[in-house]
């Protein structure tokens, strides 16, 4: 058995920290270990995940549209918990 190999736009799995999130305005930003921001939005959440301010993550990085600009996908909590409850949509 081997190994799933990225597609050529795709990096490899990542880990970052949630710089900010909006669940009204559905988009956030996530801090790389190297201080890079990386564009999320609600639609790449994996389900039922939703973000906090700080939150651990792991994601893939895609790059989308002509200018080849980085947008997190397949993200998801790694800190143990997971904010499921609709009454907790809070905005950064």
């Amino acid at each position: 058995m081997t190994a799933a190999t990225p597609a050529p736009n795709e990096l490899p799995l990542q880990t970052g920290i949630v710089k900010w999130f909006s669940n009204t305005r559905h988009y956030g930003f996530i801090t790389l270990p190297v201080g890079a921001d990386i564009f999320v939005h609600r639609d790449n959440l994996l389900s039922g995940h939703k973000l906090r301010e700080g939150d651990t993550v792991e994601f893939r990085i895609e790059r989308r549209g002509a200018d080849g600009k980085p947008w997190a996908k397949e993200v998801r909590r790694v800190d143990g918990t997971n904010h499921f409850c609709k009454a907790e949509q809070i905005d950064g």
